[in-house]
């Protein structure tokens, strides 16, 4: 696995996205054990770092209509 996975400085990516929108998770868990156990006991999304999924809902219409996609 990615050690981008596991916490370090008590912060851990759960989804890994671009550079620059997707932010770490606060988390303690090191291991494969740990991570599992941390997702089995949140209601948080795994992916509630990326920002872009905290945009509006058109977020893609207006990318496509900048030229970005």
């Amino acid at each position: 696995m990615c050690e981008l996975y596991f916490a370090k400085n008590g912060k851990r990516f759960r989804s890994l996205g671009e550079k620059g929108i997707t932010e770490p998770f606060p988390s303690e868990a090191s291991t494969i054990a740990e991570v599992i156990a941390e997702l089995a006991a949140t209601r948080t999304s795994e992916r509630a770092g990326r920002t872009m999924d905290h945009e509006s809902e058109d977020v893609f219409e207006r990318l496509r209509a900048g030229g970005y996609l």
